[in-house]
């Protein structure tokens, strides 16, 4: 299994990280939309972890590329959006992401979407 991180604080893409290569999933990281996109169009994902608030482009801008932009199956990969505001609910809510967390880092909850969204 293979996992896109895309998150512009270390110290987040860090925690996530540890806690996925602990149930031994390969893991990418990119610190913007733009090279997510780029590790998107070389390589397949089993699911992504989308920070909403990045630059050059944010998650919400980001995620409407894959969906709109990239052919079958990279546009259907699962995307989770991870955010520390519950205040991006009513806009994360409009983008088309298949689950919305808050940056708890709980060991048990990722590993719960991971096995719930990402397919093997």
């Amino acid at each position: 299994m293979k996992i896109l991180i895309v998150d512009d604080n270390y110290f987040n893409v860090f925690l996530l990280q540890s806690i996925l290569m602990e149930n031994k999933i390969k893991i990418v990281t990119a610190n913007d939309g733009e090279k997510a996109i780029e590790a998107l169009k070389k390589t397949d994902f089993n699911l992504i972890f989308m920070d909403i608030e990045m630059p050059v482009m944010n998650g919400i801008e980001t995620t409407n590329y894959i969906r709109t932009k990239l052919s079958e199956p990279k546009n259907k990969t699962p995307i989770v959006a991870i955010t520390a505001h519950n205040i991006e609910y009513e806009l994360i809510n409009n983008a088309d992401f298949n689950y919305v967390m808050l940056k708890t880092y709980e060991p048990e909850k990722i590993i719960k979407v991971v096995n719930k969204y990402a397919s093997k």
